[in-house]
């Protein structure tokens, strides 16, 4: 499935992908507790080894910020033939990728865009823009036919026309393939038009989650009420509304719910942690407003 998931800058979103493959640093990242199921297997109980085998082949990650993400002292070509090379004992079809990932490599650059892919595979990463370089890393990512595909903003450095062939070809790829995609976005609208499910973020807590095209109709949650809210309706004569204040940083956030000093509805029992509801069949909002229907 394509599972969607959405919140303000500064509410974990990238953070919680970068934690799937402990990719945030080690000096400064503790796990408290939990546990990050992937076939069967706990992420967070890996030894770096077994790890390493995971990401790129199992597990694929698109970075929002391609330019930081890319080794700037070595080809495109280069970079896109290392996980063949990395992963070619893995498996019988990685091993024949490798010896010839000429043919892999084209198609996926010209199916995310790229005409011209002898110039693109010379270049190195300051030589190409903001967008080629985003579509470059989209192909990167597929190269190895993951399983799951942590997809941070694909499309932020693209217009809008090749945003809309990128979620087209993801989209197809993961019908053809069976590939989940988590995609991280601000865009509601691209939610609603490519994802299954959605959940949405704040402060570092997922406080509602559900089929995407219910929550974004009917939102429950005060917060993902907002989000709507404050986007512009061309076919109305309503005026966004944004929301007052902004996400808390890691440290001071409030006690009980951490959207309580935002919140339009919030009363004394915010002051405590709310717990998960069902007011809906599949939907699930953590908000002390529908404990009472839980």
């Amino acid at each position: 499935e394509v599972f969607g998931l959405a919140g303000e800058s500064g509410c974990g979103k990238t953070v919680t992908c970068l934690a799937l493959l402990r990719l945030l640093p080690a000096a400064t990242t503790v796990v408290l507790s939990g546990h990050a199921w992937f076939r069967g297997r706990d992420l967070l109980a890996m030894s770096p080894a077994e790890l390493r085998a995971v990401r790129g082949a199992e597990i694929a990650m698109i970075f929002q910020e391609p330019s930081a993400a890319m080794n700037p002292l070595l080809t495109i070509q280069h970079q896109l033939e290392m996980p063949f090379r990395f992963h070619r004992d893995r498996s019988t079809e990685n091993a024949r990728l490798a010896k010839d990932p000429a043919p892999r490599i084209r198609e996926l650059l010209d199916r995310v865009g790229l005409r011209d892919p002898d110039r693109v595979l010379r270049s190195y990463p300051h030589e190409l823009s903001g967008g080629m370089l985003q579509r470059v890393m989209i192909a990167h990512a597929l190269l190895l036919r993951p399983a799951l595909i942590l997809a941070d903003e694909p499309t932020t450095a693209l217009d809008v026309t090749i945003q809309a062939q990128v979620l087209d070809l993801l989209a197809e790829l993961q019908r053809e393939t069976g590939t989940s995609v988590v995609l991280i976005t601000h865009n509601l609208n691209l939610i609603a038009q490519y994802a299954e499910r959605a959940a949405v973020m704040y402060a570092g807590r997922v406080v509602e989650q559900g089929p995407a095209l219910d929550l974004l109709r009917d939102p429950k949650h005060p917060y993902s009420r907002g989000l709507l809210d404050a986007l512009p309706d061309l076919d109305a004569a309503q005026v966004p509304r944004p929301i007052a204040g902004s996400v808390p940083p890691p440290g001071r956030y409030p006690a009980g719910c951490r959207f309580r000093d935002r919140c339009p509805r919030a009363f004394e029992a915010c002051i405590t942690d709310p717990a998960w509801s069902q007011p809906a069949p599949g939907r699930k909002v953590a908000c002390h407003l529908y404990e009472a229907v839980a």
